[in-house]
């Protein structure tokens, strides 16, 4: 599956077997910022994801195959400004499932940080944390 629109900043993905170093695979996809391998070999990658026709990137996480690098699944998030959200990190939790942190867009609250939980199987939302910016600012002044 090719992503929705174009790349603004490519992630590229590439799987090397351990003993000769040749390449298995590769695959460029979103904006890249972070990867990370499960258990079964499968290549979890964080970023952002440009919008068909617009300048709009999304808060993206893909699930690629280890086999091969066809996409599993994809998760995206769009910030209610519709600017630039993007994902940072990738972890995964005991479990195998994909904790992805970044920030969104939003238009009363600014970018504000959110980390979200997948499911590893089928990359839908489990949990979802949002620190409003604007909110920690208030509180950082208070406590001072």
């Amino acid at each position: 599956m090719a992503p929705r629109g174009q790349v603004p900043y490519p992630h590229e993905s590439r799987k090397n077997p351990k003993s000769n170093g040749e390449e298995l695979w590769r695959r460029i996809i979103g904006g890249g910022g972070d990867i990370a391998v499960d258990r079964d070999g499968a290549v979890i990658v964080a970023g952002g994801l440009t919008q068909a026709g617009t300048s709009n990137v999304d808060l993206a996480a893909f699930k690629l195959s280890g086999d091969d690098g066809r996409e599993l699944w994809r998760f995206t998030v769009d910030g209610t400004s519709h600017g630039e959200d993007l994902a940072e990190a990738v972890a995964l939790d005991m479990a195998g499932n994909p904790v992805v942190a970044g920030f969104v867009q939003n238009l009363t609250t600014g970018p504000d940080l959110i980390a979200l939980k997948l499911d590893a199987a089928g990359g839908t939302e489990m949990s979802r944390w949002t620190v409003l910016m604007h909110m920690k600012e208030l509180l950082d002044i208070w406590s001072a």
